[in-house]
């Protein structure tokens, strides 16, 4: 093969590898924001560590009473983390169903 021949088809094969990487670092960069800003389910914003959910914060706009939740998407609630609840004005009250989550410091701050 010539020099050319060569340079032709390794200009292919790098071509090749960086379509088959741009879906994979899609794929990694839509998780990383994932991980980072945490899943939405209704007023509910929650990290999932372990297959179980943490509350990380809740809709400010919300008002009236709140029932939490025992599970967000399929995965039981554990947790409230700190200031989850911050800002929640409208809250009137907050009842837990069976045992109550671990609860973080300033939730209601």
């Amino acid at each position: 093969m010539a020099l050319g021949a060569q340079e032709a088809i390794a200009m292919r094969e790098k071509q090749t590898a960086m379509k088959r990487a741009k879906p994979i670092l899609s794929v990694f960069l839509f998780l990383s924001v994932k991980v980072a800003w945490g899943y939405q389910d209704g007023p509910y914003t929650y990290t999932v560590t372990h297959g179980e959910a943490i509350i990380t914060d809740f809709d400010s706009a919300y008002a009236g009473n709140l029932v939490v939740t025992n599970s967000l998407d399929s995965y039981p609630v554990t947790a409230i983390g700190e200031g989850a609840f911050l800002g929640c004005d409208g809250l009137q009250r907050v009842y837990f169903l069976g045992n109550p989550p671990q609860v973080g410091w300033d939730v209601f701050s």
